[in-house]
């Protein structure tokens, strides 16, 4: 059995305590109530329909705050299976390492640099010719 790592020591695990602290915060936090307990109203038949449109937003941004925090957590798992396997800290596309920098910063990569800014171009597709 591989030894756990001292999370102040090892990025990797630092990051995985520090996304798991905010998922939980934010599971905790969303839908915790109905429109009433969040707008700390009696009643909703008063409520004007800004405030219920704001109660809706800040339900909307909670749920994508955890579904980013979600893909963060997958992404750090897969990093520590990717350490298990010997794979960690190798670009998945051209096999070189990657720059000790780059995994202190983003302990997840899974690619160097060079290649994420490839792979974001070709995503992005070519420029608008007006710009």
């Amino acid at each position: 059995m591989a030894e756990k790592s001292n999370p102040q020591n090892d990025p990797l695990e630092r990051k995985s305590e520090w996304v798991n602290h905010l998922l939980e915060d934010v599971q905790q936090d969303a839908f915790s109530g109905d429109e009433r307990d969040v707008s700390g109203e009696v009643s909703l038949v008063d409520q004007h329909e800004a405030d219920i449109a704001n109660v809706v937003y800040e339900r909307e941004q909670e749920e994508t705050m955890r579904q980013v925090l979600q893909r963060d957590a997958a992404q750090i798992e897969d990093a520590r299976k990717r350490r298990a396997e010997g794979t960690y800290g190798i670009c998945v596309d051209c096999g070189r390492p990657i720059p000790p920098a780059r995994l202190k910063a983003m302990p997840e990569a899974t690619r160097c640099v060079e290649c994420q800014r490839r792979r974001e171009e070709a995503r992005a597709g070519p420029a608008h010719p007006d710009f």
